[in-house]
Order: structure tokens, then sequence, then C-alpha cells
């Protein structure tokens, strides 16, 4: 169970803006953390970091509605590390690309742990992008680049089959994650989907997909995310890139959506 700092009278101790002080944040960062079996991630320059995010998410955030998980446990817990457990799939020194990254997740609290990365974190709504370049900067990831655009229509040139990695995170269904990520990974790469409860049902649905477009399944991972008086089960998926992606893939996004592969 997590246990919260209170002011006496029952209540999460915070600021005038509902947000946790430094040494309180410190401490209900410490306990969840250790509980999601994330401590080896516990330091100063870490906690300090991920203090900052949150200040930003708490400020700017929620201006733009960048999440519904307004609440300091919710946000340690299931966006921080949440996406920190992609962490141990990604070799060293790794070029990864977030597709979907929204409100920089999991891009910037892997950026911050894992600073010998180089994050691309792409999405196709412009505020969001400018949001996650001001929230890298408030948390001192400087190895992260946001860049504004659609998966399906980057994916040419320099970027087709350019990175070791790429990840996403609740923002599409396996077969469609698929097409859209797929692509972007260079043979012998990775993408890590990130999944839900249900993520076994989407994975089953994504099989033909995986195949057509390079793909294979190396490894399935459940990790389960202990906060307050809940655990909540999530899944990742590894699949390795064995051979090139046709170049019909990725379709626009129309198509991708009429008739999944």
């Amino acid at each position: 169970m997590i246990i919260i700092c209170t002011n006496g009278s029952g209540e999460l101790k915070t600021d005038k803006e509902n947000f946790l002080e430094r040494r309180d944040f410190e401490l209900l960062f410490t306990e969840i953390f250790t509980n999601c079996g994330l401590k080896h991630f516990i330091s100063e320059r870490n906690l300090k970091c991920f203090y900052g995010l949150m200040e930003y998410m708490n400020t700017a955030g929620r201006k733009i509605n960048v999440t519904s998980i307004t609440d300091p446990v919710g946000i340690i817990c299931r966006h921080f590390a949440d996406s920190v457990m992609t962490s141990e799939f990604i070799p060293y020194g790794a070029s990864v690309i977030d597709i979907g990254t929204g409100g920089g997740f999991p891009s910037i609290p892997l950026a911050i742990v894992r600073p010998d990365l180089k994050i691309t974190a792409i999405d196709s709504t412009v505020k969001k992008v400018r949001y996650v370049e001001g929230a890298a900067t408030a948390s001192g990831a400087s190895n992260i680049t946001a860049v504004s655009g659609r998966a399906e229509e980057m994916c040419s040139g320099g970027k087709r089959e350019s990175y070791d990695a790429a990840v996403s995170r609740a923002v599409a269904s396996m077969p469609v994650l698929c097409e859209l990520c797929i692509p972007f990974v260079r043979i012998g790469g990775s993408f890590i989907a990130m999944k839900g409860p249900a993520g076994d049902a989407e994975l089953c649905s994504a099989q033909t997909a995986i195949r057509k477009l390079g793909g294979e399944l190396a490894e399935k991972k459940e990790y389960v995310l202990c906060a307050a008086n809940e655990k909540i089960t999530h899944s990742i998926f590894i699949v390795r890139k064995i051979s090139s992606t046709p170049t019909l893939y990725p379709r626009n996004f129309s198509q991708i959506n009429k008739k999944t592969l």
C-alpha cells in the first residue's frame, strides 16, 4: 500500500495548486517506484528531473489538458513508472522514436532515466509537440526532440527503417500501431508496444500485421503498477524486426483505419 503524507485532516498535503511540495514528492516517488520494482531508478538527479516534470504538468499541462490524471499518485504511477518500464528493452545508446507521444509519454520519463538514448517524439497535434518541448526543458531531458507530423507521412526518406526502437503507448489498436511503428524500425531493432489489461486480445488480432510488416513477437512482459489500494496489470510486447517492411506500408491513415492488416 502506498503511504501518503497528510496534513492532519486526512487530506493530501500539497501546495496551493494541489501539488506535492518537493520533499513530499520525493517520499511518494520513492515509495511508488520501489513498489513497482523500479528502485534502481531512484537518484537525486532523477528525483529533481521528475519533480520538474510534475511541476510543468501542473501548470502548462493543465492549460491544454494533456492528461485526465491529475493527482500525484496517479501521475507518478500511471505515467512516470509506467513509461520507465520500457527501459530494459532498449539497448545502450539507441535511437528511439515515440509514435503519438501526446503529453510526452513514454518519451520524457524514458529520456530522464536513460540519458544515453536519442529520442524523437512525434505527434500530429502541434500544441502537444510544443508542450513536450517545454516539458523536456523543465525536466532537464536534453536528449529528446519533439516533431509535429503524422507517422504514416513521416515514414519516408531517411526516417524509414532508421531507428533502433519504436515505442508507443495508448495510441491505437495493436494492428494499427504495428503499421504505424514497425516501418520506422531497422532490421534487428524492436517495436515496443505498451498495452493495458486487454493487451492479449489485441496482440492476437495483430499477428497478420506483424508478419506482413517484417516482424515477429520476441517477448511479452506483464508488470504490475502499484498505487494506493489498487494494482494494475499492464503488458509490454516486443516485436523484433526480422525483414524489411514492404514499401506499400504504412498506408494513409484512412486506409489503415478502414481495413487493418
